[in-house]
């Protein structure tokens, strides 16, 4: 069955957002974005009509937010299918921004249900793009933003919809879907990385292979009738009386 599917989900996928001019490296990008943003979809969409069980109204309306913020990017990239880079460092920073507002409205970070672990996506998946730099300064403003809810956590009231049970589920919960979404994409990156790569070597060993063969034909080519040539003109110095 999966044998038949994933063919299928390929060429959606390809259909959905493939340009003409994408690079290998930069249809990958693509390809690992749009999965991304349907995964996020997905997710935090079963948490709402829980969040309504719950009766926990920001994590509604938090998650109102997340999924608006993730289904209308879908829809642009769906029709540019171009700047994979800008809807990358925008959807990392939206993480970030996410996270520390999540904290801040419901509680703190020991309190308001693992939402800090949230903003991790922001530095863990500037990983899969170019330029690690960018990493880096997303690791950085993720932990400024840490370190900043910490310092006011004495000033941030408490958020009592969400009790210590729900807020020790969902901490768990947080942490284990950004962890293990996290790895399976850094995982499939790394693995698509190292194919094109190989790819790549055997393109430039068939290539290289290519231009011995078309260099030897060449040669041989004009060593022939040179050959002849110089045969003659031996001949021709050795026996000048019978020209």
């Amino acid at each position: 069955m999966s044998g038949h599917l994933i063919p299928i989900i390929s060429k959606w996928i390809e259909r959905s957002i493939y340009d003409p001019g994408d690079s290998d490296d930069v249809y990958l990008l693509k390809r690992i974005h749009w999965v991304s943003l349907h995964v996020a979809i997905f997710l935090v969409s079963t948490i709402i009509p829980l969040s309504l069980i719950l009766h926990i109204p920001k994590w509604t309306v938090m998650g109102i937010v997340y999924v608006g913020f993730h289904f209308t990017q879908l829809i642009v990239f769906h029709k540019i299918r171009r700047g994979i880079e800008w809807f990358g460092l925008v959807t990392q920073l939206f993480h970030v921004i996410f996270a520390f507002v999540m904290v801040m409205i419901t509680g703190g970070i020991l309190h308001s249900g693992g939402a800090v672990f949230i903003g991790m996506i922001g530095p863990l998946y500037a990983l899969v793009y170019p330029g690690r730099r960018r990493a880096i300064m997303m690791l950085i403003f993720y932990l400024f933003t840490v370190i900043s809810a910490a310092i006011l956590q004495p000033f941030i009231p408490p958020y009592p919809p969400i009790t210590p049970v729900i807020n020790l589920f969902m901490f768990v919960n947080q942490f284990s879907v950004v962890v293990v979404v996290n790895f399976f994409t850094l995982r499939y990156y790394a693995r698509q990385t190292i194919q094109m790569k190989i790819l790549e070597s055997f393109r430039l060993k068939e290539l290289d292979e290519m231009k011995t063969k078309i260099y030897t034909n060449i040669t041989h080519e004009f060593r022939t009738p040179l050959t002849i040539i110089l045969g003659m003109a031996d001949q021709i110095a050795a026996n000048p009386s019978k020209i």
